[in-house]
């Protein structure tokens, strides 16, 4: 078998996200409920972070707001800017924000929030309140302990060409999902997600219980609005 090693963008984006298209469908209740939080009936400004191939950010669109969407990765902001047209698309990771009172409204759907270390996701908290207007909304998307707690397993499933490979586990000293990719072709090629500047398309995930983003987020400042597992509507 033959190995061969692709990028963070080439694995990630186009095998997972743009070709397999596994990773989450686009959701029309979701972003209803989203937009019934922001509370803007007739429109405002979004700002849509990890916003993949740009599904919700056009939906958020045709709804009559102003919507600027970040993605880091380059191949899948492409992708939205050929087959989901109206946002502005930005190429960028959302740690690196830096807004001051811009938006009505900020989001991280798909569960997105999380890939950070422990730092990192409480300074992102505080960068998207900075970047919200007086009144603003958030509404984030997380991965609960208790949707992962005990996982061990892993999934074989077949695609063109040969088979996909995830394994997937949770660590519950750190509260930690963590999880590997593979496709083993046919054709005796082995494709998986190379190393570089610190991470691979792997996934290393911080999970949080309900009462535990609650407290990080009114540290940072919010008004929690609503606490789900999985669900936060934020108010500055």
């Amino acid at each position: 078998m033959k190995v061969e090693e692709k990028t963070w963008d080439e694995y990630w984006a186009h095998y997972l996200r743009i070709e397999d298209r596994h990773i989450h469908e686009p959701d029309e209740e979701l972003v209803d409920r989203v937009v019934g939080a922001c509370e803007h009936p007739n429109g405002g400004s979004i700002l849509d972070l990890a916003c993949g191939t740009g599904e919700h950010a056009r939906m958020f669109d045709g709804k009559g707001f102003l919507v600027s969407a970040w993605d880091k990765s380059r191949t899948l902001i492409e992708y939205a800017r050929k087959h989901n047209y109206g946002p502005n698309y930005c190429i960028g990771n959302y740690e690196d924000i830096e807004y001051n009172s811009a938006f009505d409204l900020v989001t991280i759907l798909g569960k997105a929030f999380g890939y950070l270390d422990e730092v990192g996701n409480v300074e992102l908290l505080r960068k998207i309140r900075q970047a919200l207007k007086p009144d603003g909304r958030a509404f984030i998307q997380y991965t609960t302990i208790e949707e992962v707690a005990g996982l061990d397993k892993q999934v074989w499933e077949e695609i063109e060409g040969g088979y996909s490979l995830e394994r997937h586990r949770y660590g519950s000293e750190t509260s930690t999902y963590y999880s590997r990719y593979w496709h083993i072709m046919l054709d005796g090629r082995i494709i998986e997600p190379a190393r570089e500047a610190g991470y691979t398309a792997n996934q290393v995930v911080r999970c949080y219980g309900v009462s535990e983003i609650e407290n990080i987020c009114e540290n940072v400042g919010f008004m929690v609005m609503d606490a789900k597992p999985g669900d936060l509507h934020l108010c500055v």
